[in-house]
C-alpha cells in the first residue's frame, strides 16, 4: 500500500539524489525529470483515491472528517511543495549547464571574425545548446501533463532567454558576427516557440535587437523606432549599440535622440 509517508521519503529521496549529481548535469537531470514524472503519474493519483476513501468512511464523524480534510491539505501541498523544490532545482540545473556551456565554448571570433569569407550560419556553441534544451523539452513533455507542461516550459524559457541576453551581452560584433548572432538567435527562436507565447515574445525582441548590430549607423534611428523596439528602454537599446565594432568611430552618427 502506498501511503503518505512513502510518498515523501521517495520524493526527499529524490531531492537528495539530485543535490549529490547536481554536478553531473547532463546524466542527472534527465533521470530527476523522470523520476518527478513518475510521482505525478504514479504517487498523487493514489493519494487522491486513497484520502477520497478516507473522507467518505468518516463523514459521518465530523471530527474525523475535518481531520481527514486537513490531513489531505497537508499531504498534498508538502508533496506539491517538493515536487516543485525538484523541478525548479531541474531548471537551474539545465540553464546553469547552458550558461557555462556558452561561457566556455562561444568564441569572440564567432561574432568579430577577421574575413567575411564564410558561411553566416548558427554557431557551434549555439547548435550544441539547443541540441541539449530540445532534449529537455521532450523530456518535459513526456514525463509532465496537463498544464504542468505549459507552466514548466514557460518558466525554462524565461530562464534561458535571461541567459541568453546576458550572453550577448558579453561579445563585440563586426558586420559578419552580427550575421552570426542573427543566425544564433533564429534558432533560439525556432526551439523556444514550444515555450509559449510569452517566451516567444521575448526572443522576437531579442532578435530585434541583435538587427542594432547590423544596420548602418545612419538607420538606427529608424530601427529604434519600429515597433518591436520603440517601447523599450532606451538604456536597453544603447547597451546593444554599444556592442558595435564601429561604436567608438560611428558615435556620432549612431547617437540616439531621446
Amino acid at each position: 500500500m502506498i501511503t503518505s509517508i512513502g510518498i515523501q521519503l521517495n520524493i526527499d529521496k529524490g531531492l537528495i539524489v539530485f543535490t549529490m549529481k547536481r554536478d553531473k548535469y547532463m546524466q542527472s537531470i534527465l533521470a530527476i525529470l523522470r523520476y518527478i514524472g513518475r510521482l505525478f503519474k504514479c504517487f498523487l493519483a493514489p493519494i487522491f483515491c486513497l484520502l477520497h476513501i478516507s473522507v467518505t468512511d468518516t463523514r459521518r464523524n465530523t471530527q474525523k472528517y475535518n481531520d481527514c480534510l486537513q490531513k489531505k491539505k497537508f499531504v498534498l501541498e508538502d508533496t506539491e511543495r517538493k515536487i516543485n523544490t525538484g523541478l525548479d532545482r531541474c531548471l537551474n540545473a539545465v540553464t546553469t549547464w547552458v550558461k557555462l556551456y556558452l561561457q566556455s565554448e562561444q568564441k569572440k571570433s564567432d561574432f568579430k571574425p577577421d574575413t567575411d569569407d564564410f558561411d553566416t550560419v548558427a554557431s557551434p556553441a549555439c547548435k550544441s545548446v539547443l541540441n541539449y534544451v530540445s532534449g529537455m523539452i521532450k523530456e518535459i513533455n513526456t514525463t509532465l501533463d496537463g498544464n504542468n507542461v505549459s507552466a514548466v516550459l514557460q518558466e525554462l524559457g524565461l530562464r534561458l532567454h535571461r541567459v541568453v541576453y546576458d550572453h550577448m551581452l558579453q561579445f563585440q560584433y563586426n558586420t559578419a558576427g552580427a550575421m552570426v548572432a542573427i543566425c544564433d538567435l533564429n534558432e533560439y527562436r525556432s526551439c523556444c516557440k514550444q515555450m509559449g507565447p510569452l517566451v516567444t515574445e521575448l526572443f522576437e525582441t531579442l532578435h530585434a535587437l541583435c538587427n542594432l548590430l547590423l544596420v548602418k549607423p545612419e538607420n538606427l534611428q529608424q530601427v529604434c523606432s519600429e515597433d518591436s523596439l520603440v517601447n523599450l528602454d532606451k538604456s536597453v537599446l544603447h547597451n546593444f549599440i554599444q556592442l558595435r565594432s564601429d561604436f567608438k568611430v560611428q558615435k556620432q552618427n549612431i547617437f540616439l535622440r531621446s
